[in-house]
């Protein structure tokens, strides 16, 4: 059932190949599922105790300096409110410019109802989106958005797409009709110049 190898790896239900090992059983996730779907052989749980008060949190660290939760950057998983069954993540780092080694700043929050917040501080403070596709290659995405409905269908896409030289891309806008696919109708080029239309005709 447990296993401690002459490592000190740790293994639960299987042989350790890493310092701490868990075998879980997994379940083919759907986006609608339930913990039960997962079964108590799918979940490594952390429990949280004392009261439900709001914003009440238990972390999931990964600490710097040896000493309790110090230098560290992790998860948080958070009750919303006591008057309601809403949950949220919370993902917090460590600042550059502080010697106050316990410091843990939320700038991430995913709230129950899926909405997005970033709590950006002082300084330049942006949102990045990297791709890892080789660099020059024309007709991909450095950051693309899009906003579908119950079915899979796109409604409406905006992105910044490559033009073909390293540093050069186009603003997209898209919308999607009554029927057929997202067209692109809005477009800022590398230049600056904006063009409105439907680019899949050239109109």
């Amino acid at each position: 059932r447990a296993t401690i190898n002459t490592n000190g790896y740790f293994g639960l239900g299987q042989a350790p190949n890493t310092k701490f090992n868990v075998a879980l059983a997994a379940n083919a996730a759907d986006g609608t599922d339930d913990a039960s779907d997962w079964g108590a052989g799918g979940i490594f749980q952390l429990d949280a105790t004392g009261s439900a008060a709001n914003g009440n949190e238990i972390l999931l660290l990964g600490a710097h300096s040896g000493g309790v939760g110090q230098i560290a950057s992790g998860i948080g998983f958070g009750r919303e409110n006591s008057s309601n069954w809403g949950t949220y993540l919370s993902f917090k780092t460590h600042s550059t410019g502080t010697s106050n080694i316990d410091e843990l700043n939320e700038h991430l929050r995913i709230a129950s109802n899926g909405a997005i917040t970033q709590k950006a501080g002082s300084g330049d403070n942006q949102f990045y989106s990297q791709r890892t596709n080789a660099a020059g290659s024309n007709g991909n995405y450095f950051f693309h958005m899009k906003a579908q409905d119950n079915n899979g269908n796109n409604v409406g896409e905006l992105g910044f797409h490559q033009d073909g030289a390293v540093d050069a891309a186009r603003f997209v806008l898209k919308t999607r009709p009554n029927s057929g696919s997202s067209t692109e109708r809005i477009r800022v080029n590398q230049s600056g110049k904006i063009g409105f239309g439907d680019f899949s005709t050239g109109t």
